[in-house]
C-alpha cells in the first residue's frame, strides 16, 4: 500500500497502452472510480501532446500516469490553478530527484537542462461552474 493520503491508493497498473488519458476517460464515463486512483503503463504509442502531436514512451523508460482527481472546490474559471500546482510539484520532485534546477515551459513543459523531460496535460469535465 502507498504511504499517500488518496492519489495511488486504487493503482491500474498496464503494460501497453495508446494513452493513459483515453483509458482514465474510458474508465470515468462507465464508472466513478475512487478520487486519486492513477493509471500507469510502462508503455504509451499514442499520447496525446500539444497541437495533436503523439506522446510515445519506450516501454519501462518513462512516467507515464493519468491521475483521476475530483476538484468540486474549484471553480472553472480557476482550473489553471490545478496545471499550475501540478507542474509545480514535479518540478520540486524533480529537482529533489537530480539535485539540480528544472523548469517549467509555462503551461506545461517540465525541462532540465534544456532538454524536454515531460508535459503536464490536464483534461477536464466541467459542470455548470465546477
Amino acid at each position: 500500500m502507498t504511504n499517500t493520503l488518496f492519489v495511488g491508493k486504487n493503482l491500474i497498473e498496464l503494460d501497453s497502452i495508446d494513452s493513459t488519458n483515453n483509458f482514465a476517460k474510458n474508465l470515468l464515463s462507465n464508472s466513478k472510480p475512487p478520487e486519486g486512483s492513477v493509471v500507469w503503463a510502462k508503455e504509451q504509442f499514442a499520447g496525446r501532446g500539444q497541437m495533436g502531436n503523439n506522446w510515445a514512451t519506450e516501454g519501462g523508460k518513462n512516467i507515464t500516469i493519468s491521475i483521476i482527481l475530483y476538484p468540486d472546490f474549484l471553480e472553472a474559471d480557476k482550473q489553471f490553478f490545478l496545471n499550475m500546482a501540478v507542474a509545480l510539484a514535479i518540478k520540486d520532485f524533480c529537482e529533489f530527484v537530480t539535485g539540480d534546477e528544472v523548469k517549467i515551459k509555462w503551461p506545461n513543459d517540465i525541462y532540465f537542462r534544456n532538454h524536454k523531460l515531460g508535459g503536464v496535460l490536464i483534461e477536464n469535465s466541467i459542470s455548470g461552474s465546477r
